[in-house]
């Protein structure tokens, strides 16, 4: 079946982006087969910005997929893309997004603050693999810059795919300025609930992997462009190194 996605590079050939195509596979009704949500990011009008994001969800009917989408998601600001993890336990693959607001006063506090508030939302995934109109969970983490320092840092690392307590739920990294990250750990059954502070050089370069087998995963920082950090990498272990 044809999607119609229409990656990025084939819209950078033709000079200009108006629209940006994701596609993404996850199981939403824990069926064991594999469901496809497609993500449509569209600038409307370049004079007065109007962003939307549209989601298409596919679900899976017996290795074939229906002629139209299943569900929509209709989402305003810039969403590039789903990610797609179980985050809530219950078996069934989740929608999460990154999601930046676009508007007059987003646009004041980038220029006046040098700082914006990134939103990152969850939809889950009901027994039937459909999602709600509005996200069941927000979560908002500030990110502070400095527009005179033209380079990665200007965006911001962060994971949604990271277990760093070792409980078996996912929980939040993200930049939250060039000397600190913010972590949000899923606690008492709400995700990204806690808030806690680690004191390190940020970077848009973030990676994380459980490198000592505690079953917890850590932070991998490697720096570009940051002055005499470049081309160098720095490792972060979560306290607590006993395995279970």
């Amino acid at each position: 079946m044809d999607f119609g996605v229409f990656p990025l590079a084939r819209f950078m050939r033709h000079g200009s982006i108006p629209e940006v195509t994701r596609l993404k596979l996850g199981d939403f009704n824990a069926d064991g087969l594999s469901d496809v949500a497609i993500s449509r990011l569209r600038v409307e009008d370049l004079s007065e910005p109007s962003i939307k994001s549209t989601f298409y969800i596919y679900l899976n009917k017996g290795g074939t997929f229906p002629d139209r989408p299943s569900e929509e998601i209709n989402l305003d600001g810039i969403v590039e893309e789903p990610l797609i993890a179980d985050f809530d336990g219950d078996g069934r693959d989740d929608i999460a997004v990154q999601r930046l607001p676009f508007g007059f006063w987003q646009v004041v506090r980038i220029k006046v603050f040098g700082s914006v508030d990134l939103l990152y939302e969850i939809y889950y995934s009901s027994a039937s693999g459909t999602h709600s109109r509005k996200p069941d969970v927000t979560r908002s983490a500030n990110f502070a810059f400095d527009l005179k320092h033209q380079s990665l840092s200007l965006l911001a690392g962060f994971s949604l795919y990271s277990d760093f307590d070792g409980d078996g739920r996912l929980d939040l990294l993200q930049s939250a300025d060039k000397g600190s990250y913010a972590v949000l750990l899923s606690r008492d059954g709400e995700w990204a609930s806690g808030r806690m502070t680690v004191e390190a050089p940020s970077s848009f370069l973030t990676f994380t992997e459980d490198l000592n087998g505690d079953q917890k995963d850590d932070v991998v920082i490697r720096y570009a462009g940051q002055g005499e950090m470049d081309s160098t990498l720095r490792v972060l272990l979560t306290p607590g190194a006993e395995k279970k």
